[in-house]
Order: structure tokens, then C-alpha cells, then sequence
């Protein structure tokens, strides 16, 4: 059994000038950040947690100066967190391990759904999570890194407004096959449930799944070839947005040639 304490203080000191109003806001904030753990091993090769930590975040650059003081909208933002999980050393070189997770935000600003310029406060959310991944060789000449998460985000007090670009599912798989000392070959997929644009609840991206691919090639133990190739299928897909109106797309079937050198 391992026990793991910490406490950290920040002092938090902004200040800021809009040039376009002369507006000047200064803000100071001393906070206390606790963190504490606990670690049981049953057998070597297993270990089972549970922690909890506190964290704070200052307002800087446009947020500082977007944000108005009447509404106590300076203040840090504060999360607290709750996580249990496990993990398993099935050989020194693959292990799996799962994690259930509580993340609570206190004073959590966002962008204004129709502006992004501006930001409001939301009050509190909270997101619960479970998280998997496989990660090792299952064979001598391959490799994989498999991971799962499960999101669920809302606004404190009202469970029906969602939070934004927080997809409920997220899946990943990379697969590495080493088909010589000097060549190599990988392939992966990425997949992600559809997600709301803002906490509007307005807009939804939808779902989408990209395919990548790679090839490693070692013309020298000093001299190294890598080529990555992305979006396979040339899907076309949006992975995230600014407001409502300002969405990002994903990009299109392209590729990158690496060359790395050692001395």
C-alpha cells in the first residue's frame, strides 16, 4: 500500500489594459491545491488506485479582458477531480489498464455560441468517464495501442444541456507490424462519436471515423525514413468548432515524409 499526499499554493497576479476602451482590470488570488492517492498492489503486477485533486485555472489574455467583474467572472476557474482505476502488467512489455473518472468545474466560462470574441459564464459542470486502453506487443513483431473513452458532460443543476465537444465515445487503435530489422509498417483508426458544436445544444457534428497508415524504413541506425499518411479514405469529417457557426473541418487524405538523423 502506497500513500501519495501534495499541496501546492499558487498567487495568481493579472493585469490588463484594452487598448480600444482603456478599460484596466487587475485581479489577485491566492489558492490551495490538495492532492492525495492511494495505491494497493494485491501482486507485482497489479495496482489499483483511487485520487483526488484539486486544481485551479487564472483568466489571461482575451478572456481577462472579454469577461466582466460585476459577475465575479474573474475569478479562476476550479476543478476538482475523482478518479478510479486499475492496471495490469499481463508481461513487462503489454499491460491494460481502466480508469473511472469525475471532473467537476466550478465558475466554467465558455465561448459565446454566436461570438467567439466573448466568453460566458456557466457555473458548474460536471463530466464522468470511464477510460480502457491495451498497450504493448502481442507478438514479437507487433505492436498495438487500443484505447476507449466514455464521456458524459453537463451543466450542474440542469442535465438536459449538454456540453460541447465532449463526444460520448472515442476509440483508437494503432498497429505497428515490423515486417523486417529495417522495415515497418503501421495502420490505425480513430473513431468519434457525434458531439454538440457549443453548449448551445444547437448544432451536432457528426460522427466520423479516420484511417491512417505508416511506413518506417532504417536506411542506417543513424539514418531513419518515416512516412505517415492520413485519412486514408479521404473522409470528410468536422472535429471540432469554434461557435456555432464556425466549424472546423477535418483534414483530407494527405501525407508526411520524415527523415531522421542521429550524430
Amino acid at each position: 500500500i502506497k500513500v501519495v499526499l501534495g499541496l501546492r499554493y499558487d498567487d495568481f497576479r493579472i493585469t490588463s489594459t484594452n487598448r480600444v476602451n482603456n478599460f484596466r482590470a487587475t485581479r489577485s488570488d491566492g489558492k490551495w491545491s490538495p492532492r492525495a492517492g492511494l495505491i494497493f498492489k494485491p501482486q507485482e503486477n497489479i495496482s489499483i488506485y483511487s485520487s483526488f485533486s484539486r486544481s485551479f485555472l487564472p483568466r489571461s489574455g482575451d478572456q481577462f479582458i472579454s469577461l466582466t467583474t460585476t459577475q465575479e467572472n474573474l475569478a479562476p476557474e476550479k476543478f476538482t477531480n475523482y478518479e478510479l482505476g486499475a492496471k495490469w502488467d499481463i508481461r513487462p512489455d503489454l499491460n491494460v489498464t481502466a480508469a473511472l473518472f469525475q471532473l467537476d468545474r466550478a465558475n466554467a466560462t465558455t465561448p459565446d455560441p454566436a461570438n467567439p470574441l466573448t466568453s460566458i459564464n456557466v457555473g458548474e459542470t460536471r463530466t464522468k468517464g470511464l477510460e480502457l486502453a491495451l498497450t504493448g506487443r502481442l507478438l514479437p513483431d507487433w505492436q498495438m495501442s487500443a484505447g476507449y473513452t466514455w464521456q458524459d458532460g453537463t451543466l450542474r443543476g440542469n442535465d438536459n444541456v449538454r456540453l460541447g465537444q465532449l463526444p460520448k465515445h472515442q476509440f483508437s487503435l494503432w498497429n505497428r507490424y515490423d515486417v523486417s530489422d529495417a522495415l515497418g509498417l503501421g495502420l490505425g483508426v480513430i473513431h468519434q462519436s457525434s458531439q454538440f458544436a457549443t453548449i448551445s445544444n444547437a448544432v451536432r457534428l457528426p460522427a466520423f471515423t479516420r484511417i491512417d497508415a505508416a511506413a518506417y524504413y532504417d536506411l542506417t541506425d543513424a539514418v531513419k525514413l518515416q512516412l505517415n499518411v492520413e485519412n486514408l479514405t479521404d473522409a470528410d469529417y468536422f472535429p471540432s468548432a469554434h461557435t456555432d457557426n464556425n466549424i472546423s473541418t477535418g483534414r483530407p487524405l494527405n501525407a508526411k515524409l520524415t527523415l531522421r538523423m542521429k550524430f
